[in-house]
């Protein structure tokens, strides 16, 4: 499927508004309240563990969690969101959490760590693979070497062994993740909270000492917050509120929220995804994937809901514009690995405008959605176009009515476009970015037409008169819209659902950067809302629903004169026209016997 490109609903777009909003994730503030994840080993993991297995690698992993200790939440199945990170270096990595049953204690300084061991057997098994080394890294997740239930990796420079006191010192150098490794790759999922261990940021010594099987205990699951998270009552979003605002919005132009609710829950599921330094950085920066590899995302999506309902104020020197509205982001919470990475869902929920009119207009128009609460996507980071959604397609939605003060004719197109993104920064392959999921639910194109001498359907009139034999029985016939003939407003809607998935990225290559994106199109479906025929009422000044015309007077009550019903007005100043009345049909019976009895000569 081929990359998106959004072309305007509506043509004639001589003045285009564009997003102010920049394609900015994962911001301070946002990181200043992440969810911290711990450092923790699978039991499986550590049952698993052999001591005479190769001790240097090129590639390991290391697990994470989030823990009570640091605010993490649980839910009713007592698991815990848990993630792996998967490093690779062009120089050897010794974990020292895969030595610790060798060892008594480890003690750490600015510039040395002391590994003390339990024998000298275990010393020298250790010794062998280290005492040659000049330049490897050590990942440490131990009290004073790191930061606080955290792992750091540090440079070694020498080996120091000393076999009296069972000691081998470690020479080292600062370092960080980025120096250290040249690969990235994040899992993450939930899982069962006995099958995690949390490392606790104590000595060795005293973590030994304590129950070495201890989980993270499960918490009851907090109540759902079911409060709207962004409610916007009564409020102008366009022009914006912020200096400079004029340079990118046309005079004239006035939005205002009389009622804009979004709410919902968006919960990441499990995914991976791998950021690395390309082998030619400079040809690779014209592609986005090549930074994102080998992974996918599942995002689930429980009670969004939105109710627009917006007032727009219109007094343009040209005559046709496209604007975005952004609305107040979600704050969903990120996770965090100190160091390592950043990432966590990012809801960005957006109102998408355009029109085409010729003179100052205000009228209001708006929509309820609700999308299924089973809804779920899934983005294969490689291959974009792989990428599916569930449930989206099932989106339920309702029109509210068209209101004006003046009639006029115009077409627009009003789209409530939320993005849900994975916002993704690392110091790993100097990126930051996002990868994610938008959606149109719905795109709205609403065509405003004055009709002329129509019935109260808006239908055209027939363009011959039905013959006198064909007529109605005027006597006991129920008037209908079909009986108004005058001048009326049509709304003709149509709607589009559109679904796809989106990557963008922030590359930095030395003092070099270069925003890069994709987007596709996984779902596309339209289809026609019912039209509505409405009547404009000048004392009110606002449109309704036309009124039928009162059903003819019988013979003999006030209003009848002769037979003949007159023409009555109705709302909207449309006319109601019945013939010529009952006494007409009557003569004209008479006449045609009159004829056919003089053909046959009996007058």
């Amino acid at each position: 499927m081929p990359i998106l490109s959004k072309a305007p609903s509506v043509l004639s777009m001589p003045w285009r508004c564009r997003d102010l909003r920049r394609n900015v994730v994962l911001e301070s503030s946002a990181l200043a309240r992440a969810r911290v994840l711990s450092a923790a080993t699978l039991r499986s993991t550590l049952e698993a563990r052999d001591t005479s297995s190769v001790l240097l690698k090129r590639e390991t992993s290391f697990d994470f969690l989030e823990s009570r200790s640091s605010g993490g939440s649980f839910v009713v199945d007592g698991s815990v969101f848990t993630a792996s990170v998967g490093v690779r270096s062009e120089k050897p990595i010794l974990t020292l959490e895969d030595i610790e049953s060798d060892l008594l204690d480890v003690s750490c300084s600015a510039a040395e760590i002391e590994l003390h061991f339990s024998s000298i057997n275990a010393l020298d098994r250790v010794a062998r693979e280290l005492e040659h080394l000049t330049d490897f890294i050590v990942v440490s997740s131990h009290f004073n070497c790191n930061e606080a239930d955290q792992r750091a990796p540090h440079i070694i420079t020498e080996v120091t062994i000393r076999r009296d006191r069972k000691i081998m010192i470690l020479s080292k150098t600062s370092s960080d993740w980025k120096s250290a490794f040249s690969m990235l790759g994040v899992s993450f999922s939930r899982k069962p909270s006995t099958q995690v261990l949390e490392r606790r940021n104590i000595s060795l010594k005293k973590r030994q000492a304590a129950n070495p099987t201890s989980t993270v205990p499960p918490a009851p699951a907090s109540p759902t917050n079911t409060d709207p998270a962004v409610k916007l009552i009564d409020q102008v979003v366009m022009p914006p509120e912020f200096p400079g605002s004029s340079l990118f919005i046309p005079e004239g132009l006035t939005l205002k929220c009389k009622n804009c609710t979004v709410g919902g829950n968006v919960e990441l599921s499990q995914g991976s995804f791998k950021l690395e330094d390309p082998d030619n950085p400079i040809d690779a920066v014209n592609n986005t994937i090549q930074f994102f590899q080998h992974g996918e995302v599942q995002v689930d999506v429980e009670d969004l809901f939105a109710h627009i309902e917006l007032s727009t104020e219109l007094d343009l020197a040209a005559n046709g514009l496209q604007f975005s509205v952004p609305l107040p982001e979600f704050p969903i919470t990120p996770f965090m690995i100190p160091g390592i990475v950043a990432f966590g869902p990012i809801f960005r929920p957006k109102i998408e405008m355009s029109l085409t009119l010729n003179k100052p207009f205000e009228f209001e128009y708006g929509f309820n959605v609700s999308v299924p609460n089973d809804a779920s996507f899934t983005i294969d980071i490689e291959d974009l176009s792989n990428s599916t959604t569930t449930g989206f397609d099932r989106t339920k939605f309702s029109a509210l009515p068209f209101q004006a003060q003046t009639p006029t004719g115009l077409e627009f197109n009003i789209s409530f476009r939320p993005e849900i993104l994975l916002g993704i920064s690392s110091p790993i392959a100097a990126t930051s970015g996002d990868i994610g999921a938008f959606f149109d639910i719905p795109s709205i194109t609403v065509k405003v037409d004055q009709l002329k001498n129509v019935d109260g359907k808006c239908n055209p009139l027939p363009t011959s008169t039905p013959r006198p034999d064909e007529g109605k029985d005027e006597k006991n016939h129920i008037p209908t819209l079909d009986d108004l003939i005058g001048d009326f407003t049509n709304i003709v809607p149509s709607v589009e659902l559109n679904m796809g998935i989106r990557a963008g990225l922030e590359v930095g290559i030395g003092s070099f950067s270069k925003p890069l994106e994709a987007e596709r199109v996984l779902v596309s479906k339209e289809f026609a809302l019912p039209t509505a025929c409405l009547a404009y009422d000048q004392e009110k000044r606002s449109f309704a629903s036309p009124t039928p015309p009162p059903p003819p007077a019988k013979s003999g009550e006030a209003g009848s004169s002769d037979g003949v019903s007159q023409q009555k007005k109705t709302a909207g100043g449309a006319k109601r026209q019945l013939g010529e009345g009952t006494e007409t049909r009557w003569m004209l019976r008479t006449s045609v016997l009159v004829w056919v009895l003089a053909a046959m000569g009996m007058l």
